[in-house]
């Protein structure tokens, strides 16, 4: 299912949780197979977990950059 941007609230929301997807979470997104899944919650609830595709063919990296340098990040 996708949803508009709006419906879910995420602009302005905070991030209160930074970790590895359950895997109860991990089957419900179709990772099971997969055992480092980030997964970032936001304080109204809302779950993001990357994917590599919009047709959920395995979880994705979390690309960043700060000062001009690349990186990825991973939960602990």
């Amino acid at each position: 299912m996708t949803v508009k941007l709006d419906d879910i609230q995420v602009v302005g929301q905070k991030i209160v949780e930074f970790r590895n997807a359950t895997e109860v979470e991990r089957k419900l997104q179709g990772f099971d197979y997969h055992s480092n899944v980030p997964i970032f919650i936001l304080d109204n609830g809302v779950k993001l977990i990357p994917s590599a595709d919009y047709e959920g063919n395995g979880p994705g990296a979390i690309f960043a950059e700060k000062n001009k340098q690349a990186f990825t990040i991973m939960p602990k």
